[in-house]
C-alpha cells in the first residue's frame, strides 16, 4: 500500500465508550422491536463500565478472568451464536456461525447466567430468538427457572425490621471448615462487598439455598481487594453485625448499597436494621473485627484465592471420600451444583472421563498473563480428570511448542487427544484448532495475556514516531460506533507520549454487521495516496451512517483531493486486497470484534479508557527506560 506515514494530529473532543457495547450495536441493527431489550442492553454496559473504571490496579487481570470464565461456561452457546463477553464474533467467512443445535441444557445455562445477572426474563428469551432458538421449549425452561412468574432479581432492600428469609444461608457463626450438623456440602465463600462480580452471584448462592435446603451450609468469609477502599470496613462492620445475630440481613444491605460505603452509611445500616447502634459503632470505630478480616483473607490467599469471589466446595461424597473442589468468579448455577450434586450422590456425568491432559504454555514475567481463573474453569466445568502441566515460554519445551505449534498468544492452553473422549468435549470443541496430536484453545476465545509477536506492520497509516519504543496496533472498522468512541482515548495517547508512541491503523471490516464499511476502507487508501489519509479517516468516522460510494467521492471533493484519480482508485477496487490482507490478519490473531488492539504485543480489547492503555505503555517504558 502506499506512504501512510503522519505525525500526530491535535485532539478533538469526542464521546468515550465500554468494551462490552459492541453487543448493543448487533441488537440496533437487527430489527427496531427489540428497542426495549436495547434499553436493558444499555444498562449492562453502564455497569460494566463502572466495573472497568474499578479494574485499573494490578488486580484487573484477576478479575479480567473471571469474565473469560463466565464466557467459557456457556461457551457451547456463545460460541454457536456468535455473540461474546466483548464482541461480536466472525468466522473465517465473515459469517456468524449456525445456532442449529444447541443442546437444551446449554440453554438452560445461559437463561440461568442471564437471569442471574438481573436480565429481565422477555429480554432473554428475546436474545435467544435472536440467536434462533426459541419455541416452546424455550418457555419451558424460563417458567422452570423464573417459577412462572419473575426472574430472580438482585438482593432486595431490607425492610426497616427485616427477618432471615427462608431460603438464605445459616448464619455464619460459628465457621466450621468442614460439614457440620444436619449439612452434607459446605461451601465456604471468599468474597468482598465491593465486588461487582460478589453481588452478581448472590442469587446463585440463594438459589443453592432454596433448592438443598438444609443440605448445604454457606460459611461466608473475607476478601476485601487492595482497590476497593471502603471493602475492609464494610467487612468489620458485617463481623459487627454478626454479633448482634444480623449477618447475613447485614450483608444483603451492603451489596445493595456496594457504591455507599462510608462509615457514617454502615453506621446508618445498622440503625436501619434496629441494631444496639451504641454497641455496633463502638465495635466498628474500635477495629476489633479488622485482624479476623485480615485473618480471613491471609487463609484465602494460602488455599489459592487472587480475585473474587471465590469458592471451596466441601464434603464427604456418598463413596465416603473427602472432596473439595474449587470455583473462581461469579459462576452460574449449573457450575455449583454439579459439585453439590456430586458429593450428594456420588456421579457426575463426566466421572468416566479419561484422564484429560493439559499444558499451559506461559510466560512467568507477564503480569497480564494469570491463567488460574480459566484452569478453575476447564477443572469445575468442563474436565474434572485434567492434569496440568505448566511449562515456561523460555525452557527449551516451551521455545519448541511455540516453533512446533505456531504458538501466538500465552497464555496458551494445550490439550492431549485424550480431550476428545471427553464427556464435555462438544462444549468446548469450536474453539479448539488440532494441530498434529494436541489442541489448542483459540486465544480469541479466552483471550491472551500477552502476543509472544504482534501482527505485523507493512506501509499502513501510524501517528507519531517510526521508531517509537511503543506500537500499538488498532484493527479498526470505519462503521463500528465504537471506535469512534475510542478515538479521543487515542488522541490523548498521542498527547501525553508525543514521542515514545506510535499508532498504526490496519482495517478490519465488519461485513456481517456493515457491508458498506470495506468499501469505505478501500477508499481511504485511496485518499492516503494524496496525502489525506486522516482527514478522510476523521470525516468517515464522523458520518458513519452514510458510507456509500457516491458519499465517500463527495468527501473526497470536500477534502480538495484530485477527484478523478480518487474515483477511479475507487472503482477499480485498487485497495480492497490489502483490506482484505488486514482482515485476515486479524483474525488469525484472534481478533474477533472492533476496535481491537496490540500494545507492544499486549491485546486490549473495546473502546477501553485511557486508564487501560496507560498502565500497559507506562510498563513497556519501564522495560526500555
Amino acid at each position: 500500500m502506499a506512504e501512510k506515514k503522519l505525525a500526530a494530529r491535535p485532539g478533538k473532543a469526542r464521546s468515550s465508550g465500554g468494551s462490552l457495547k459492541i453487543v448493543k450495536e448487533r441488537l440496533e441493527e437487527v430489527d427496531e422491536g427489540i428497542v426495549e431489550m436495547n434499553r436493558r442492553f444499555t444498562e449492562l454496559e453502564d455497569e460494566i463500565d463502572e466495573i472497568e473504571d474499578r479494574l485499573e490496579s494490578a488486580e484487573n487481570g484477576a478479575n479480567a478472568w473471571m469474565v473469560a470464565a463466565m464466557v467459557l461456561a456457556a461457551v457451547m452457546v456463545i460460541a454457536a451464536v456468535g455473540l461474546s463477553m466483548g464482541s461480536i464474533r466472525v468466522g473465517a467467512t465473515g459469517t456468524a456461525p449456525s445456532a442449529e443445535g444447541i443442546p437444551a441444557k446449554n440453554v438452560e445455562a445461559f437463561v440461568q447466567y442471564q437471569l442471574a445477572r438481573g436480565v429481565p426474563a422477555q429480554d432473554v428469551k428475546q436474545s435467544l430468538a435472536l440467536m434462533g432458538v426459541q419455541g416452546s421449549a424455550v418457555d419451558t425452561i424460563i417458567q422452570k427457572e423464573t417459577g412462572g412468574s419473575t426472574p430472580p432479581k438482585a438482593t432486595p432492600k431490607p425492610t426497616a425490621a427485616p427477618t432471615a428469609a427462608p431460603t438464605k444461608a445459616p448464619t455464619a457463626t460459628p465457621r466450621p471448615s468442614a460439614p457440620s450438623g444436619t449439612a452434607k456440602v459446605t461451601i465456604v465463600e471468599y468474597s468482598d462487598f465491593q465486588c461487582p462480580f460478589c453481588s452478581r452471584v448472590v442469587p446463585t448462592i440463594e438459589q443453592i439455598k432454596a433448592t438443598y435446603g438444609d443440605k448445604v451450609n454457606v460459611i461466608f468469609k473475607h476478601f476485601p481487594l487492595g482497590f476497593h477502599e471502603n471493602a475492609q470496613k464494610a467487612a468489620e462492620a458485617s463481623e459487627c453485625a454478626r454479633d448482634q445475630g444480623k449477618f447475613w440481613e447485614y450483608h444483603d444491605i451492603l451489596f445493595d448499597n456496594q457504591n455507599n460505603l462510608g462509615v457514617s452509611s454502615l453506621k446508618g445500616f445498622a440503625a436501619d436494621l434496629g441494631l444496639d447502634t451504641g454497641t455496633f459503632n463502638s465495635c466498628l470505630d474500635s477495629d476489633e473485627k479488622a485482624q479476623l478480616v485480615r485473618d480471613d483473607m491471609a487463609e484465602g490467599q494460602a488455599k489459592g484465592i487472587s480475585g473474587t469471589p471465590g469458592f471451596f466446595i466441601q464434603g464427604t461424597d456418598a463413596n465416603g471420600r473427602p472432596m473439595e473442589e474449587m470455583i473462581s468468579g461469579a459462576q452460574p448455577y449449573p457450575a455449583f451444583e454439579e459439585v453439590i450434586e456430586l458429593i450428594l450422590t456420588g456421579e457426575r456425568a463426566s466421572d468416566n472421563d479419561p484422564v484429560v491432559k493439559l499444558t499451559v504454555l506461559n510466560d512467568e514475567t507477564c503480569d497480564a498473563c494469570d491463567p488460574s481463573e480459566l484452569i478453575g474453569v476447564f477443572r469445575t466445568q468442563l474436565f474434572p480428570t485434567v492434569q496440568v502441566t505448566n511449562v515456561d515460554i523460555s525452557s527449551a519445551e516451551g521455545k519448541k511448542m511455540i516453533e512446533d505449534l505456531d504458538i501466538k498468544a500465552v497464555p496458551a492452553y494445550i490439550f492431549d487427544s485424550s480431550v476428545q473422549q471427553a464427556g464435555n468435549y462438544d462444549k468446548v470443541a469450536q474453539v479448539l484448532t488440532k494441530k498434529g496430536d494436541l489442541w489448542v484453545v483459540s486465544p480469541g476465545a479466552v483471550g491472551a495475556g500477552k502476543y509472544l509477536q504482534p501482527p505485523g506492520v507493512d506501509d499502513d497509516p501510524f501517528m507519531g514516531p517510526e521508531d517509537a519504543p511503543v506500537t500499538i496496533i488498532e484493527f479498526t472498522d470505519f462503521q463500528c460506533p465504537f471506535c469512534q468512541r475510542v478515538l479521543p482515548t487515542l488522541e490523548q495517547i498521542m498527547e501525553e507520549y508525543p514521542d515514545k508512541v506510535r499508532i498504526v491503523l490496519r482495517d478490519f471490516p465488519l461485513d456481517q454487521l456493515h457491508p458498506q464499511a470495506r468499501n469505505a476502507h478501500s477508499a481511504a487508501g485511496c485518499a492516503n495516496d494524496q496525502g489525506k489519509f486522516w482527514e478522510f479517516h476523521d470525516k468517515v468516522f464522523a458520518n458513519q451512517q452514510d458510507v456509500s460510494d457516491a458519499t465517500l467521492k463527495g468527501y473526497a471533493a470536500d477534502l480538495g483531493l484530485d477527484t478523478a484519480t480518487f474515483n477511479d482508485c475507487v472503482d477499480s477496487g485498487k485497495y480492497n486486497q490489502e483490506v482484505q490482507k488486514d482482515l485476515e490478519d486479524g483474525q488469525e490473531y484472534g481478533v474477533s470484534g472492533t476496535p481491537a488492539f496490540f500494545v507492544n504485543g499486549f491485546s486490549i480489547s473495546g473502546a477501553q479508557p485511557f486508564a487501560v492503555f496507560k498502565d500497559v505503555i507506562d510498563k513497556e517504558l519501564a522495560k526500555v527506560a
